[in-house]
């Protein structure tokens, strides 16, 4: 008998413990869907462009500035390098694009804006494929972020691969070296941009500049002065004239950082003296910013045309 009563209660136990499984398996799977599908309790409002409606909720700017007035070796380089700056943006960071035009007026062209609603180590899950704060990119997304969080990044990576085709499409135009590069017209546009809306003083502002850094335009040209260096002193003057006879003061935006993917030219800034020499004058331009240079593989150069 008592045999018999040990063996009823073993396998009373033995039942509880295959039932306690599978829902210990569900409650872990429900945790899981809940994690992954939950939302902030509150959420900033976006623009279509994914930038907070409330400007003062952008946490830092940048500018990406394309030069494609002058033919390039490799069309999809200044694409490839805004996928790269678009990298570096931090959760609620701006990202404004941009390419020169021929116009001393209208200098800069916009070719997109978009926010990061998102970290990047709010896409990075800790698999095989990606370590943990790696994080993929738009074209992998994991499948465990919130459902939020994925239309967001969609949106956002919409966002880029649009500006990204606009560059492509510019960059693989045949190009008209006659006309002007009014280089410095749209930095001094971008400057004051950037300045009007800077902010508080803990806001940082970054330029991205994809350009061999040639100014041409008649009362500036760095093409005209190639064979006897570029003289800073000289275009101040020049410059100082040009802004005094147009009521226009250059106002340096605040915090700026610069970061120059520059385009050495043959016949131009292939040798290091004559592109050291040039890269100077642009130090000198940009003052006591912090400036950093990143050359790029040597390019063609180009017949010099008439600067309007």
């Amino acid at each position: 008998m008592n045999s018999m009563v040990h063996n009823n209660i073993g396998a009373q136990r033995r039942a509880r413990r295959l039932v306690s499984i599978p829902l210990a398996l569900l409650a872990l799977a429900l945790g899981s869907v809940l994690a992954m599908h939950s939302e902030p309790a509150q959420r900033l409002v976006r623009d279509a462009e994914l930038c907070p409606l409330d400007a003062r909720a952008i946490a830092n700017r940048s500018v990406y500035l394309v030069d494609l007035r002058k033919p390039l070796d490799d069309a999809a380089l200044p694409g490839q390098l805004l996928l790269r700056a678009s990298r570096a943006l931090g959760v609620n960071d701006a990202l404004e694009v941009y390419t020169l035009t021929p116009f001393a007026e209208a200098p800069r062209m916009s070719l997109g804006r978009f926010c990061k609603p998102f970290a990047n180590s709010d896409l990075a899950v800790p698999t095989a494929k990606h370590q943990r704060g790696a994080g993929p990119d738009c074209s992998d997304l994991p499948a465990q972020v919130s459902a939020t969080l994925r239309t967001d990044a969609q949106r956002y990576c919409e966002l880029r691969t649009t500006a990204k085709q606009r560059i492509d499409d510019l960059a693989s135009r045949p190009t008209n070296v006659a006309g002007a590069a009014h280089l410095v017209d749209a930095l001094s546009e971008i400057d004051a941009s950037l300045h009007d809306e800077a902010g508080d003083a803990g806001r940082q502002t970054k330029l991205y500049l994809f350009s061999d850094m040639m100014q041409h335009a008649h009362w500036y040209s760095h093409l005209d002065r190639a064979d006897r260096g570029w003289d800073f002193g000289e275009f101040l003057m020049r410059l100082e004239r040009r802004n005094s006879a147009l009521g226009r003061a250059e106002v340096p935006a605040a915090n700026l950082r610069v970061q120059v993917f520059y385009l050495p030219r043959q016949g131009l800034t292939a040798k290091p003296s004559a592109r050291q020499a040039h890269k100077r004058f642009w130090r000198s331009y940009f003052g006591g910013r912090q400036v950093a240079f990143e050359d790029q593989t040597i390019m063609s150069n180009y017949p010099r045309g008439t600067a309007s």
